[in-house]
């Protein structure tokens, strides 16, 4: 009766059933227990390592390219350095590589290595935080633009302001886009982007680069 009564209380509760199955698991096989036990410990340990390993590496990485980011324009090549570094030992780390992949771009365009550039912003725009991803089509849209691309410039650009009308740098982009299409003789279109930056941006430098894009249009 009282081992009858025992089963129907543990029925009733889970934790006591769980707690003398292992205590009786424990008797029947201490051996393998200590075994799995030891096993599970080691894994745990290792798994502590290279998660910290993994957090130093990460830590050095993002210390690697707030540099690269400062030396961008005094020092181009040690930037691309210090991108390359974390873009071989960070292989897993998609976003980071990413970023690093954007930062190596940047520097390249300083150089003046469009194509490469180009390269390099594409590989970025695959993996790239979503919060960058307006600065990486911006970039992109730049570098057709240096590369005489003006069709896949002019791409960008709208792809641009299709999603991020309002980030920092669409301003700027409204007036690219309103310099293409005074290039192609496109003025009415040229004239409706200038009038969005001056009514968005008055009393501020973009107003004023936007009456001297104004004053290319003939007959204004």
């Amino acid at each position: 009766m009282a081992r009858q009564w025992i089963k129907y209380e543990l029925k009733k509760d889970p934790l006591k059933a769980t707690i003398v199955f292992i205590e009786k698991l424990i008797r029947e096989k201490k051996q393998t227990v200590i075994s799995s036990l030891i096993g599970f410990v080691v894994v745990i340990v290792f798994a502590g390592i290279i998660y910290f390993a993994h957090k130093k590496n990460v830590e050095a990485a993002y210390a690697s390219l707030i540099r690269a980011e400062n030396i961008l324009y005094s020092d181009p090549n040690l930037a691309i350095t210090l991108a390359d570094s974390v873009i071989s030992n960070l292989k897993s780390d998609n976003e980071l590589t990413a970023l690093a992949s954007y930062i190596k771009a940047d520097a390249l365009f300083i150089k003046k290595d469009y194509k490469s550039a180009l390269k390099f912003y594409k590989n970025a725009l695959k993996k790239i935080n979503p919060a960058f991803k307006p600065n990486v089509i911006y970039s992109l849209a730049k570098t057709y633009e240096a590369l005489g691309k003006i069709d896949e410039a002019q791409k960008k650009y709208q792809e641009f302001l299709g999603d991020s009308d309002r980030h920092y740098l669409a301003e700027d982009v409204y007036l690219s886009l309103a310099r293409i299409f005074i290039k192609r003789g496109f003025y009415k279109e040229a004239k409706n982007y200038i009038e969005i930056v001056k009514s968005r941006s008055q009393g501020t430098k973009w107003e004023e680069y936007a009456k001297e894009l104004a004053s290319l249009i003939p007959g204004r």
